[in-house]
């Protein structure tokens, strides 16, 4: 009877032995079931981030192009601006001399007592037009100069 009772504990024990090393063993599948499962979330989590990322980047970049694009248009008008105000002032630099060379003129014609010829400004399709004012400044000099009689211009 002792016997029959110490191998009933026994079988118990195993039984409850191997009931314990199934359930470590159920426990530990279900751990790395859920580790794996754990690992793979992140995985993916971490690939999301990196795409995520590389997306930012690329808008930063393009923002940065288009900033830089914007920065360059905005130098290519400043110096267009500046260009046509040096055009301008230059025009009219070359306005005020050639109205200060003609004032000149017009007094030194005053002085000797001489008739200057008027330039006329024809149209830009008069072919001869520098030679026409060459032939006024010539004239005018020698008118000056007192050198030559004056000649009769041709009529146009």
């Amino acid at each position: 009877e002792a016997a029959a009772a110490e191998a009933a504990r026994q079988r118990a024990a195993a039984a409850e032995e191997a009931a314990r090393l199934a359930a470590e063993q159920d426990a530990a599948r279900k751990a790395a079931a859920e580790q794996e499962r754990l690992a793979k979330e992140k995985a993916a989590r971490d690939a999301e981030l990196a795409r995520l990322a590389a997306e930012r980047e690329a808008e930063a970049a393009k923002a940065a192009a288009e900033r830089e694009a914007a920065l360059a248009k905005l130098a290519a008008a400043e110096k267009a601006r500046q260009e046509e105000a040096d055009r301008e002032a230059a025009r009219l630099a070359a306005l005020k001399a050639q109205e200060e060379r003609d004032a000149a003129l017009a007094a030194a014609a005053a002085e000797r007592n001489v008739e200057l010829l008027d330039r006329t400004i024809f149209t830009p399709d008069y072919k001869r037009r520098s030679h026409y004012y060459i032939d006024i400044f010539m004239e005018n000099a020698r008118r000056l100069d007192g050198t030559v009689a004056p000649t009769p211009t041709p009529a146009n």
